[in-house]
């Protein structure tokens, strides 16, 4: 995503925001669910994140992927110590107060990852929930499982965030109906 690989990790700040873009992207959480995120959510030996406050109040465990475990342990090992207080739990938090991470700094590092990528569309946080189902789905994931990944409760809130493309519905046409291709 060219979007993610706009930014910089060789430098602190670089790597904590690299480190909160990809478990947006991995998990599909909300800019919400990240910045409550405390350290012992996440798993690294299991690649899991516990999400314990969502939108709906029902916690749930999700896969995190390898880009997202990485960047988020290299977070942890190098940058954090230097910047967190002693006592905060979060695990993303503030260069400048220690503290947890607003979820106003969310959209902060997503507009200037946008600058960094030149992509011309519009993209927030919430982009990231998207484009998650809408690629899980054009590899052939089950509709159930991004359900539960995003933590909805009804499949017809997942549908609305797997936008399916023109070239997708024309290739599954070619693939699957009987007269989508010649012989």
């Amino acid at each position: 995503m060219k979007l993610l690989e706009a930014v910089d990790p060789r430098t602190t700040l670089g790597l904590r925001d690299r480190a909160v873009l990809e478990p947006l992207y991995s998990t599909g959480m909300r800019k919400g669910e990240l910045v409550a995120l405390d350290v012992a959510d996440f798993s690294f030996k299991r690649q899991e994140l516990a999400i314990l406050k969502s939108k709906n109040k029902r916690g749930r465990m999700v896969p995190v992927g390898e880009y997202a475990r990485h960047f988020t342990e290299a977070y942890l090992k190098i940058v954090r110590p230097w910047v967190a207080r002693e006592s905060e739990k979060a695990l993303f938090v503030s260069h400048h107060s220690g503290h947890r991470l607003a979820v106003r700094t969310v959209a902060q590092i997503v507009a200037r990852a946008l600058v960094r990528s030149r992509v011309a569309k519009p993209v927030t946080p919430h982009s990231f929930r998207h484009s998650m189902a809408a690629h899980m789905l054009r590899n052939r994931a089950d509709l159930r499982y991004i359900q539960a990944i995003l933590g909805q409760s009804r499949i017809t809130s997942t549908e609305l965030y797997t936008h399916v493309s023109l070239e997708d519905l024309k290739a599954v046409m070619r693939r699957s109906h009987p007269h989508g291709r010649r012989k």
